[in-house]
């Protein structure tokens, strides 16, 4: 079935959740093309090492960037844009950037 675009009166809620992510990402001092896909924001996540102390904050971060992705292209996903958008608030303050060739 897949998620509904939610395209009303010419509004992509979709897309204005994938904007607001990256708006965000960006503020939040990491690096991405201005038309970066979620898969590319959740990549930029990643560098967090398992033991790092915002490791949980990014990978749910990284998780709720690829249910976008999913609400979007996959058509077996029955996420809503709608609970990914519940779920944006719930999301816990995205961390910096880690700094590379450190390992704290």
């Amino acid at each position: 079935m897949g998620c509904r675009w939610g395209i009303r009166h010419g509004q992509d809620r979709w897309g204005g959740l994938l904007g607001a992510a990256g708006q965000y990402l960006q503020r939040a001092g990491f690096d991405l093309p201005p038309h970066a896909t979620p898969r590319q924001m959740a990549r930029a996540l990643a560098p967090f090492a398992p033991h790092h102390p915002h490791a949980a904050a990014a990978g749910a971060w990284g998780q709720w960037l690829l249910e976008l992705e999913a609400c979007r292209y996959d058509p077996a996903s029955r996420t809503s844009v709608q609970a990914l958008r519940s779920r944006w608030r719930q999301l816990p303050a995205c961390p910096r950037p880690p700094v590379t060739g450190y390992d704290k």
